[in-house]
């Protein structure tokens, strides 16, 4: 049975194309479980981030309308309107200005927490409501029907409440009673907006609670299973947040009758992103094989050069008897072995692929995935902003409304103690409509504080007072600072009784809520802070870059700008906050997912050491392998001839190629005899050759110097001398000798370019001085072509033809267009006249007889056509082209070969 064969390239191809194959798979296979890590790394903080403020948001305006609804039922003014609107005996004026004023106290609670849709208060004989429909139809119930509540009780539809009014069904509400000394006054219901829950950020993957595991909220993508997981966890106790690969959720308590928020993140952009990444993956590693094998097929052709050319010499002597030799190199010394070049060949097919795939996988990591996470984190931004315009726009409102009220004017007019008083109860009513924990100051018009209410306070210091004093209507919001030195943002407005300022109110905005949403940017380098229109920062978290100035090119209320923090680039979010002149930014540093990127690179540099390595140790080991056989088979070859001994080679492995070399040594041993036979009838068939080649150059210069062609000469000569034209004779005469020196005194068959070129307008002179001007010759010659040979009198017979035949027989007068021009692989001679043409008939007669046996009669075409298949074979080519009455055209084209210049 015959060993099986293998060619030296396509088993180099194969090895190089298989490990980077398989190093691919393992490096791409790493990096991307270590992206979607870090991808997933980075989304759970946003997730995270997102979660925490939704619950956040849901906690405060929950437990804010809950404290409003305790204010509202333990309010003094509202017992004694109740009392006033149900008082029979009373005058109707009173009862209806307490009335009116029920529903102004009632209209102020619904618009300090957009979490309320509506406030309803039922008393024995009246609803008293602002907007929507009565709850409760006439004739009212009795409150002696609704059991008396002490506490502030949460009801859903389905409660006993519906048996009282059909709407109730589909409402969620707060109900209390509002006790006077001893007897229910009413009964208070506090409407939470339908779309409360559905308005959240992520509301359809989001469960809300309640203290008993009833269902509160539950958005469309919340399965029934999951459903059911979370509840059974939150019976047992056991509903932290989880992160699985199935089910991940992310569970936080409210401060709200023990409520839980459940919420799904949002997995389609890390799904996305996974897929995006897997098709990326993909079609980098098709790519980046089909360069391995492009590089194996070039770099391998390079190794194996000489191995091919002395494969292909020995298989070429062996078929076809040539006595073909081996051109070694001179310099030997210093050439790269086998082993070096293997090794070099396996370094760059193997290697340059793979760091080509690492190195675009790299480059969409950093800025593919930076560019979501950017994305999620502008959400986050744009929520935040949101809740932060909704904040500031309720301080417009709490100021608005003390700045207006007549107990605010009277305290800070008259001082006395009762009407300071009367504005405190005033401020502290505030901090249930939208004050919430920001501290409020009243001052007079000498900036003397008259009321205030909250924790701690400023100072005012002239400038801000300055600034109060000239808005007349209007908001200043500067940065001061408060009894403990730390920076508080602050927002003022006048008191204007007709057009005289008479004091200002002044609310401190609490800095834990502040910190609180600056933290909302869990991201190295990043942050999130207050700047007016200047860029100038008004707030931050800590207060490092308090007055630090961003410049950045901002358009419009709101959008995103580049801009450079120190030496580190990051993008700069902004967006408008209310009508008081400052914006909402977020810095986000664009340097630090490369940062993150670059220490996961660092992380995988062990796989590409192990790369070279593995590399290295191949090398070593292939070379190992084709050394034996290689040596068996250059030790052959040296001793060949020694002592007349002629020793076959032996078998020389399964390299394919090695082993076809030793089979045709072997054949070049048997058939040496004959070999040097047919060498000599080889060099008998060239030196015959080379004869017809010498008859038929001779033949060309017998017939272009003809004795015809001197005598016209001659005669022109003469004649102009006996014109009186000496000098243009002269000049024929002078031309005619180069004539003679270019065909007498050149031995060689193949002269220069130029000299051809020389030649023939030698030859031209002498037929325009000859035809008195009446043929005039264009030229155009390359003069790269210049550096290559041709064999003689090329252009000469063509351009005699192109007079002979074409302009003398139409008239004696026209333009012949001599060029020669340099082209990849060619040169090309180009005959061009404007003569009468050549029949069609004639044409085709001629191209037949160029290409048979038979001489035509332009005898000039047939031996340049003979001369050039002689010297060039295929390589050179004429091509005769010609409309009647119109011209001829002759092209020649000659393979390009370097002018053999003469040794100086």
């Amino acid at each position: 049975m015959n060993a099986i064969r293998i060619r030296f390239k396509p088993l180099l191809v194969l090895v190089s194309t298989v490990l980077t194959f398989v190093f691919l798979l393992g490096i791409g296979g790493e990096m991307f479980h270590s992206s979607v890590r870090m991808l997933e790394s980075n989304l759970r903080i946003v997730n995270d981030a997102r979660f925490s403020q939704t619950a956040n948001d849901i906690e405060n305006k929950l437990i804010g309308m809950e404290k409003l609804t305790g204010y509202l039922k333990s309010s003094a003014d509202l017992q004694e309107y109740i009392d006033i609107l149900e008082d029979k005996s009373g005058s109707i004026y009173a009862r209806v200005e307490a009335e009116y004023a029920m529903e102004q106290l009632i209209a102020v609670a619904e618009q300090s927490n957009p979490a309320i849709q509506s406030i309803h208060l039922l008393t024995a004989s009246n609803q008293i409501f602002t907007k929507n429909a009565a709850l409760f139809a006439y004739p009212l119930p009795a409150l002696d029907s609704f059991a008396r509540m002490d506490e502030i009780a949460f009801m859903r539809g389905g409660s006993a409440f519906a048996e009282g009014a059909e709407r109730l069904r589909d409402l969620t509400f707060l109900a209390t009673s509002i006790v006077g000394k001893e007897a229910v006054l009413g009964l208070l219901l506090v409407v939470i907006k339908n779309d409360f829950f559905a308005g959240m950020a992520g509301s359809s993957r989001m469960l809300v609670v309640g203290g008993n595991n009833e269902v509160i909220w539950r958005g469309s993508q919340v399965s029934d299973r999951i459903l059911l997981q979370l509840t059974d966890s939150f019976r047992q106790d056991d509903w932290r947040t989880k992160y699985a690969d199935d089910d991940t959720y992310l569970v936080n308590e409210v401060n709200f009758h023990q409520w839980k928020v459940a919420y799904m993140p949002d997995k389609s952009l890390l799904a996305a992103n996974r897929s995006i990444t897997v098709r990326l993956f993909a079609t980098v590693l098709l790519g980046c094989l089909f360069l391995s094998f492009i590089c194996a097929e070039l770099i391998s052709r390079r190794v194996l050069q000489r191995l091919y050319g002395l494969m292909k010499l020995i298989n070429g002597n062996f078929q076809s008897g040539s006595n073909q030799y081996y051109e070694a190199s001179a310099k030997l010394r210093g050439r790269a072995t086998l082993r070096t070049k293997l090794f070099v060949y396996l370094l760059m097919s193997v290697t340059f692929p793979v760091m080509l795939f690492v190195a675009v996988l790299f480059v969409q990591h950093t800025y593919g995935f930076s560019a979501k996470i950017k994305d999620a984190y502008v959400a986050i931004f744009e929520k935040n902003a949101g809740e932060l315009a909704s904040y500031f726009s309720s301080k417009q409102e709490v100021l608005k409304r003390v700045a207006s009220n007549s107990l605010t004017e009277e305290a800070v007019l008259r001082t006395s103690d009762a009407a300071v008083q009367r504005a405190s109860g005033l401020l502290y009513q505030q901090t249930f409509f939208g004050l919430e924990k920001d501290s409020l100051q009243v001052y007079n018009d000498e900036n003397r504080l008259v009321a205030h209410i909250g924790n701690g306070y400023t100072e005012s210091d002239s400038f801000f007072y300055e600034q109060v004093r000239r808005q007349k209507l209007g908001y200043v919001l500067l940065p001061l600072v408060d009894d403990l030195g730390r920076p508080v943002l602050c927002i003022g407005m006048p008191i204007i009784e007709g057009n005289r300022f008479i004091g200002y109110v002044k609310i401190e905005i609490d800095q834990a809520f502040l910190a609180q949403k600056f933290r909302s940017f869990n991201m190295a380098g990043s942050s999130l802070f207050l700047m007016d229109d200047d860029g100038t920062v008004l707030a931050d978290e800590a207060g490092k870059t308090l007055g630090v100035r961003i410049d950045a090119s901002r358009e419009g209320s709101r959008g995103i700008a580049d801009v450079r923090v120190g030496d580190r680039r990051a993008y700069l979010f902004y967006r408008e906050i209310a009508t008081l002149g400052i914006y909402f930014a977020g810095l986000y540093d664009r340097e630090a997912f490369l940062a993150e990127s670059m220490e996961l690179l660092k992380k995988d540099g062990y796989l590409m050491a192990t790369i070279t390595l593995l590399t290295a140790l191949l090398a070593f080991v292939l070379a190992k392998l084709l050394r034996n056989p290689l040596n068996r088979l250059s030790g052959t070859l040296a001793n060949l001839g020694v002592d007349n001994s002629y020793e076959k080679i032996e078998e020389t492995g399964v390299i394919d190629e090695i082993d076809k070399v030793g089979q045709a040594f072997n054949g070049m041993i048997d058939r040496i005899e004959d070999l040097i036979d047919e060498t000599i009838v080889t060099n008998a068939l060239r030196s015959s050759m080379e004869g017809e080649k010498k008859d038929a150059e001779i033949a060309v210069l017998q017939a272009q110097i003809s004795p015809h062609f001197l005598y016209n000469t001659l005669d022109t000569i003469r004649y102009m001398i006996a014109s009186n034209h000496g000098g243009r004779a002269i000049q024929m005469v002078a031309a005619l000798s180069d004539l003679f020196r270019y065909g007498i005194n050149r031995d060689g068959i193949e002269i220069g370019i130029e000299e051809e070129v020389e030649y023939a307008r030698a030859y031209c002179d002498i037929m325009e001085m000859r035809y008195d001007s009446n043929v005039l010759f264009t030229w155009h010659v390359d003069q790269e072509a210049y550096d290559y040979a041709t064999i003689k009198l090329l252009l000469q017979p063509m351009i005699e033809n192109a007079i002979e035949h074409g302009i003398y027989e139409s008239g004696g007068s026209g333009v012949i267009a001599i060029s020669c021009t340099s082209e990849q692989e060619h040169i090309r001679f180009v005959v061009e006249d404007n003569g009468r043409g050549i029949d069609p008939e004639e044409l085709e007669n001629i191209r037949r007889q160029l290409a048979g046996a038979d001489r035509p009669k332009r005898i000039g075409i047939y031996n340049v056509h003979s001369r050039l298949r002689l010297y060039y074979g295929d390589q050179g080519r004429l091509a005769l082209d010609s409309v009647k009455d119109e011209g001829t055209k002759v092209t020649i084209l000659i393979p390009k070969r370097e002018r053999q210049r003469p040794f100086v």
